[in-house]
């Protein structure tokens, strides 16, 4: 069975921008190059906000300081900038030591899901960088561990994705009628819906591409 990536996106700004791009630039320490390098930051004076804008270590456990869904924001919004430690979720969360991440989705698990909930679930809402055809639904899940390859590029399959309330909005609108947290629990029993890779070198990758092990 040939696996191929079928789409390649990625998000400038945290949580607000999603571009569909033809290939990309991956760089080892970095990931996807210009991925998620701007964020903003809610609730941190100027001082705090650049002290989290430089320093990984200060992101840990602060999920809430970067914007997510909000119904109402109050100031000081301020954008943050960095290049060599972009703004993951990997590199703000406690559970992971993940300073960088490069998010792959199977698109025959979100199709199965839509299937079990009879409801469009539009790739955005999940802001995936790899999309990959070719495998079975949930298949990806066994890749844990692994060492998968792409154009020469070799990359670490870390763990699953755990998804938070960001996948309930309906992308380009402010739509939160659909509650797919929730489903993906009832039909699953779990909240995860894809796997983070780390590369391993640098290199370039292309729609189109296999992926071999």
């Amino acid at each position: 069975m040939s696996v191929t990536i079928s789409s390649i996106h990625y998000c400038p700004v945290k949580s607000v921008s999603f571009q569909s791009i033809k290939n990309c630039e991956i760089k080892k320490n970095i990931g996807i190059v210009g991925d998620r390098i701007f964020a903003f930051a809610k609730g941190l004076n100027f001082e705090q906000a650049k002290l989290f804008e430089k320093d990984p270590e200060e992101r840990r456990g602060k999920w809430n300081k970067i914007l997510e869904l909000e119904n109402s924001l109050k100031d000081p919004i301020i954008l943050m900038k960095n290049e060599v430690f972009p703004f993951y979720d990997t590199s703000i969360s406690k559970k992971t030591v993940l300073n960088h991440s490069i998010s792959l989705i199977n698109n025959k698990s979100i199709e199965d899901f839509k299937n079990k909930i009879n409801q469009e679930i539009e790739i955005q809402r999940f802001r995936g960088n790899i999309y990959i055809s070719g495998i079975d639904a949930w298949e990806e899940q066994n890749w844990i561990g692994k060492i998968i390859k792409i154009n020469d590029i070799s990359f670490k399959v870390e763990k699953k994705i755990p998804r938070c309330v960001a996948i309930n909005l309906k992308p380009n609108s402010d739509d939160k009628s659909l509650n797919l947290l929730q489903s993906l629990k009832k039909n699953y029993n779990h909240f995860d819906m894809g796997i983070y890779l780390t590369a391993l070198n640098d290199g370039q990758i292309n729609i189109g591409e296999k992926i071999s092990f």
